[in-house]
C-alpha cells in the first residue's frame, strides 16, 4: 500500500539518517562513536530531563549508518507488556536477518517500563540474546526509574547540554528549521518569528518541528504561530504559586496554560527544584515529579493530572519561600 508522505509528521519525514547529522553537542557525539568499535553497537541507555534532545534520532541514526535491523519498542505503550518480550523481541531477536545485517532493540521511553516485572525479564532477555551479538538501546527522560541491574549493563549518555554549546545549538537548530520550512514551500512572514519559537521550546527539538507543522497548515508562517506556545516567564510565575500555595490560583493557573503540557512542567520544575524545595526535601520531590509522568500517560484528563501533581507538591513537600 502506497503511503501518503504529506501525512506524515515532518519529525519523521526529516528525522537525521546519521549520527553527524544529529543536533547535539560534537563531544557527545564524539563519545558515542568511541564506544561504537568494529561497528558493533553496545548496549547504551540515552537519557536527559527533556523531551525532544534528539535521544531517539540518535539511536535510529547509528543503526542506519552501521546497517543494523531495528526493533522499536515503546516504553510508554507495548513495552509494559511482558508478552512483548515473550513475543516481538524474542522473534525478531532469534530470527535470521534476510540480508545478514545485524540487530538493534530500542525501548523508547524505557522509565515507563514496570519497574518489578518487565523490566527485570528485560535483564535476562538481555543476557541471552547478548550471545547472539543483538544490541539493546534504552532512551529515558529520567534515567533513575530503570532498575540498576539493567543500567550496569548499559553504557549510559547523558544528553545535558552545557551553557556553552547552546548557542551553537540553536543556530544548527535554526539551519533545520529553514531547510524543511523551505523544502515544504512555507512562506516566512517576519525573520523574528522562528528564533523567538526555538527561544521559547529548546531544548525540545521534536516539539519546535511539530509546532512548525502545525502552525503552516496554511503555507506560512506568521506571527500567529508564536500563539500557545509556554514562555519561560509563565513557568516562572507557576514556581511563585506554588511557594504561596494558592489553590485556586495554581487551578486558574493550570486552566489559562493548557498548551503547556505536564511533561514541560515537570521538567522545568526539576531543573529548577532547589528553588522551590530544599536539598533536604528533593527526592520527595523528585518522587512525586517522576509518578505524575508515569500517571498521566493513563489519564484522559490532562489538566485534571496536573493539577493533582501540583497538589501533591503543595501539600506533601516542604517548599521555601
Amino acid at each position: 500500500m502506497a503511503v501518503n508522505i504529506d501525512n506524515i509528521s515532518w519529525a519523521e519525514k526529516y528525522r537525521p539518517k546519521t549520527i553527524d547529522e544529529v543536533i547535539l553537542p560534537t563531544s557527545l557525539k564524539k563519545k558515542v562513536k568511541s564506544l561504537i568499535k568494529n561497528d558493533n553497537i553496545p548496549n547504551m541507555i540515552f537519557h536527559s530531563t527533556s523531551p525532544g534532545t534528539g535521544k531517539t534520532s540518535l539511536a535510529l541514526a547509528i543503526c542506519n549508518e552501521l546497517g543494523y535491523d531495528v526493533l522499536m519498542i515503546n516504553g510508554s505503550n507495548e513495552g509494559r507488556l511482558i508478552d512483548t518480550l515473550r513475543t516481538k523481541v524474542t522473534n525478531f531477536a532469534s530470527s535470521v536477518s534476510l540480508e545478514g545485517n545485524k540487530k538493534c532493540v530500542i525501548f523508547d521511553e524505557a522509565d515507563y517500563i514496570p519497574e518489578e516485572t518487565v523490566q527485570p525479564a528485560l535483564r535476562n532477555f538481555m543476557e541471552e540474546f547478548d550471545k547472539l551479538g543483538v544490541a539493546f538501546i534504552f532512551t529515558a527522560n529520567n534515567v533513575n526509574r530503570i532498575i540498576e541491574p539493567l543500567r550496569s549493563r548499559c553504557s549510559t549518555i547523558d544528553f545535558s547540554f552545557d551553557k556553552k554549546d547552546v548557542s551553537k545549538l540553536k543556530l544548527e537548530i535554526a539551519k533545520k528549521s529553514l531547510d524543511i520550512l523551505k523544502a515544504e514551500n512555507i512562506t516566512i512572514e517576519s525573520d523574528e518569528i522562528l528564533p523567538t519559537m526555538i527561544q521559547k521550546l529548546f531544548p525540545d527539538n521534536r516539539k519546535l518541528i511539530n509546532e512548525l507543522q502545525f502552525k503552516t497548515a496554511d503555507g506560512k508562517l506568521d506571527s500567529s504561530a508564536l500563539t500557545n506556545i509556554a514562555d519561560k516567564s509563565e513557568l516562572v510565575e507557576l514556581i511563585t504559586l506554588l511557594k504561596g500555595k494558592n489553590f485556586k490560583s495554581i487551578r486558574e493557573w493550570v486552566a489559562l496554560h493548557p498548551y503547556i503540557d505536564l511533561q514541560t512542567i515537570s521538567s522545568y520544575l526539576y531543573n529548577n527544584m532547589l528553588k522551590i524545595t530544599k536539598a533536604t526535601t528533593a527526592p520527595e520531590f523528585i518522587i512525586i515529579l517522576a509518578d505524575w509522568s508515569y500517571k498521566q500517560s493513563f489519564m484522559a484528563d490532562k489538566e485534571l493530572a496536573i493539577t493533582a501533581m501540583l497538589v501533591d507538591l503543595i501539600t506533601q513537600i516542604e517548599l521555601t519561600d
